[in-house]
C-alpha cells in the first residue's frame, strides 16, 4: 500500500534522524510508477553515509557557519545523488 502512495506523490519529507536510524529507501519497488523526491531536513547537513534510490534534496540552514564545510557537504552528498538546497 505504501509503495502505491509513493507512486502517487511527488515527494516525501523526512528528518535526518529517520534517515540515520531507519535508512529508508522510500521508492516504489513494489508498485509501478515514479519514485518520489526525498526531502531530508538537517540543520548542518552532516549525515551518515547513505546512497539514495530516488532524487534527493538535502535541506540545510540558509547561512552555514562554515562555508568550507558547506562545500564539503555539497561534494559529499552530490556524489551520492543528493542536491543541497
Amino acid at each position: 500500500y505504501t509503495h502505491r502512495l509513493r507512486a502517487h506523490h511527488q515527494g516525501i519529507l523526512i528528518g535526518a534522524g529517520t534517515l540515520a536510524t531507519d535508512g529508508p529507501r522510500l521508492n516504489t519497488r513494489h508498485f509501478p510508477g515514479a519514485n518520489p523526491t526525498v526531502l531530508v531536513l538537517k540543520r548542518d547537513g552532516q549525515l551518515n553515509e547513505h546512497t539514495f534510490d530516488a532524487e534527493t534534496w538535502l535541506i540545510c540552514e540558509a547561512e552555514p557557519a562554515d562555508k568550507e564545510a558547506d562545500k564539503y557537504i555539497l561534494l559529499k552528498w552530490g556524489s551520492k545523488g543528493a542536491d543541497l538546497i
